[in-house]
């Protein structure tokens, strides 16, 4: 029988995946904003907004906007932070592993198959809480993007009302259009005042605090059942 590592390989290669697109898909790349409004009188007949329709840049707003580059500086932080936290358990794990390769030559199959059965839950603790902080990191990406993306709809909005336009697309929806009905610009200079930056916060999950404070009223439940019994 022989110990294999692979299991805590894989789940480190699953540790930070996924939290780089947050931003983008947190934001609502596909999503257009409108209201119902009637601007017809707003328009005027040559101008682009005659068209009824604006289109706003996404990818743009999320690497020049102020707010959105402080939030992917902050998660890319956080990203190494977590990536070099989970290399520390894996080196242990490693040295662990290599020892028990060792030892299955020496131990008895009983002694072994403790110390593997020790090893694989911490195989699994591990997995646990790269899963655990994963989610994490992906939640606060997404709130906090979804404060940026707040502030672009009502941006985007404004000017829709003022020019006098039927709805705002984004530039990745309409196959070609006039660059004249391009709002980006404007939107990145007023969102970079109205929202100059988003402080990332990391909910932490503690399950182990959870579980402790469930167990408490039945600790005291038997401790009065003693007292009255006494």
């Amino acid at each position: 029988m022989t110990t294999n590592t692979s299991l805590f390989k894989k789940s480190l290669r699953s540790a930070t995946m996924g939290v780089a697109v947050t931003a983008i898909t947190a934001f609502g790349a596909g999503q257009a904003y409108c209201a119902e409004t009637d601007t017809s009188s707003t328009a005027q007949p040559g101008d682009s907004q005659s068209a009824g329709v604006a289109i706003l840049d996404v990818n743009r707003i999320i690497s020049e906007a102020k707010a959105a580059k402080a939030v992917n500086e902050q998660m890319e932080k956080y990203q190494k932070d977590f990536q070099a936290e989970i290399k520390k358990q894996e080196d242990a794990l490693r040295t662990l592993n290599n020892q028990l390769v060792k030892e299955e030559k020496t131990l008895d199959a009983p002694a072994f198959e403790k110390k593997k059965a020790d090893f694989d839950k911490k195989v699994a603790s591990l997995q646990r809480t790269v899963m655990t902080r994963n989610s994490e990191l992906q939640q606060a990406a997404q709130t906090s993007m979804e404060q940026v993306r707040g502030a672009v709809v009502d941006i985007s909005e404004k000017i829709r009302v003022a020019r006098g336009f039927a709805i705002v697309l984004p530039s990745s929806f309409p196959v070609a259009f006039d660059k004249g009905l391009d709002i980006t610009d404007e939107v990145v200079v007023a969102l970079n005042k109205q929202l100059p930056t988003v402080n990332v916060k990391i909910a932490k999950t503690n399950t182990a605090s959870t579980k402790t404070a469930k167990k408490a009223p039945t600790g005291k439940t038997k401790a009065a059942e003693s007292a009255a019994a006494a």
